[in-house]
């Protein structure tokens, strides 16, 4: 079976073949699900996180998600782990790859520039006031960015103290630049991290 293709909130148009008796198609079921989660996050905020919105958006049946997750809990559980691996540890890794400081700097900052106009993050900081579940999360997914940068900026500038207040000022940026109203364009808030990008010296 083929389940319906979607657009990422990365922009790319993803397929999923499911092949029903097989061990591998259950990875591939449950990622299914989850991806629809962030979509429907993103489009509706934690409300629109419904078994029918969920069962309609993945074409599959209520049995295949009580299968994965149990429970509504268990599928907002694993949900958050998906988002803190998808957009933090695995940008994170990727950005590792690169040889020089410096390129992973700009590594990261490609990659985070995919996700904009996304307002999954600006979902789920709101949902983190009242629930303990994602405030832990987001607490998670912060604190990992934030040091990660802090390698960075203390890698290129040779100054520790320097370093965390640099991470601290862009990550600043990157989160509050999801909060304005209008939002902020694409090019304004590149324009933006030129600007930081001159502070690491």
């Amino acid at each position: 079976m083929r389940l319906p293709c979607r657009k990422s909130l990365t922009g790319a148009i993803i397929c999923h073949t499911i092949l029903y008796g097989m061990g591998e198609a259950r990875p591939k079921i449950r990622t299914a699900w989850l991806a629809a989660g962030l979509d429907l996050l993103d489009q509706s905020g934690p409300g629109g996180l419904t078994l029918e919105a969920l069962t309609a958006r993945v074409g599959l049946t209520k049995g295949s998600f009580y299968h994965h997750f149990g429970d509504r809990d268990g599928f907002v559980a694993a949900l958050l782990q998906h988002w803190e691996q998808e957009m933090t540890f695995k940008l994170i890794e990727q950005a590792d790859r690169s040889r020089t400081t410096r390129e992973k700097q700009r590594e990261l900052t490609h990659q985070t520039m995919a996700f904009h106009g996304s307002h999954v993050e600006l979902q789920l900081r709101a949902w983190a006031m009242n629930s303990p579940l994602v405030r832990a999360s987001v607490e998670r997914v912060d604190r990992a960015r934030y040091e990660y940068l802090t390698r960075i900026a203390t890698g290129i500038t040779g100054d520790k103290a320097r370093g965390r207040n640099l991470a601290r000022i862009t990550y600043a940026v990157f989160v509050g630049a999801q909060q304005t109203l209008p939002p902020m364009s694409r090019e304004t808030l590149l324009k933006l991290y030129e600007e930081l990008d001159r502070l690491y010296v």
